[in-house]
């Protein structure tokens, strides 16, 4: 049994560590996906050998946990919430899963928060015919169905301006929509590949890094919603932010995918804003049936100062 506990110990450090490091082959982001669990379980074993009073190997746990701790904090950092007011945007972001037949708990859940913008990921032919029963609620659509995993669209209240193209070199479809009037801005719907080998990791982050320069290069405040197969301790996601000065909606930890094994739930599904973006609240919504929980976020475009007379 001590071997067994031994064993484990020196695993969990290296796999501990690794996850840390900030550079590494494409199949480290595997163990750092899972973060989160790596950090509780170097809190497990950490008193597991202080009760055994081995006392450098509960000191080795407590600092790497302490380190995980932190990369999670500071990949979850952003803006403080903001308190509701009237007029602020509600938006639902949801991968409602290809294969899911059942399309009538997210009918009933966008029928009872009322969004102003609703993105649907993996949606085919026979999504939209399930959710027709909703474009009268949504006069303004950006629809781009496929038979595989990777059709999107994009449904608003708000008169908006909106195209679907793919970006980056893979034909994966992404939707690009801009908002004018009082709150203006301008939003990324977007589903990267997932990270299954090293090409369609290398793709997948070369496709963000084109999103990321579109989001530069536009002058409205930015919005980036949906599935970005990442974490947000991946080295990738990371770069992103750093690129684009954007901020997560949603600063606490919480599993996206799957549903089904929530031990296991990793945070994949991620609502991104500028700093002119305030944010009111970013809630994990209900299950829908599909493998993802959606997402529901409340936001505004702040209001500007005036500029100093002269």
């Amino acid at each position: 049994m001590k071997d067994i506990i031994k064993w484990m110990a020196w695993a969990l450090v290296l796999v501990g560590a690794f996850v840390l490091a900030p550079i590494g082959p494409w199949w480290l982001e595997y163990f750092r996906h899972f973060l989160a669990q790596i950090a509780v379980c170097s809190g497990v074993f950490a008193i597991l050998f202080a009760l055994r009073k081995q006392w450098r190997w509960a000191t080795a746990f407590v600092l790497l946990g302490a380190a995980q701790i932190g990369l999670i904090d500071l990949s979850l950092r952003g803006p403080e919430y903001v308190v509701e007011q009237s007029g602020d945007i509600k938006l639902i972001s949801a991968n409602v899963l290809t294969s899911n037949p059942d399309a009538q708990a997210l009918l009933d859940w966008v029928r009872q928060e009322n969004p102003d913008l609703l993105i649907l990921l993996e949606v085919n032919t026979t999504w939209l015919k399930k959710l027709a029963p909703l474009h009268g609620q949504f006069p303004y659509r950006e629809d781009h169905p496929r038979s595989d995993n990777f059709g999107i669209s994009l449904w608003s209240r708000i008169p908006m301006e909106a195209k679907s193209d793919w970006i980056g070199e893979v034909e994966i479809p992404s939707i690009l929509a801009t908002f004018q009037g009082e709150q203006a801005f301008a939003l990324f719907a977007v589903h990267p590949l997932p990270p299954t080998n090293r090409a369609m990791v290398n793709s997948r982050n070369r496709q963000l890094q084109a999103i990321g320069e579109l989001v530069v290069a536009n002058e409205l405040p930015v919005l980036v919603a949906g599935d970005m197969n990442t974490t947000p301790w991946s080295k990738v996601l990371n770069e992103f932010k750093a690129q684009t000065n954007l901020h997560p909606a949603r600063t606490s930890w919480t599993n996206t995918w799957p549903v089904a094994r929530p031990l296991f739930g990793i945070q994949i599904d991620h609502v991104l804003v500028s700093e002119q973006l305030e944010v009111v609240a970013c809630d994990k919504g209900p299950d829908i049936g599909s493998d993802h929980w959606p997402l529901l976020t409340r936001f505004r475009v702040a209001e500007q100062s005036p500029p100093p007379e002269r």
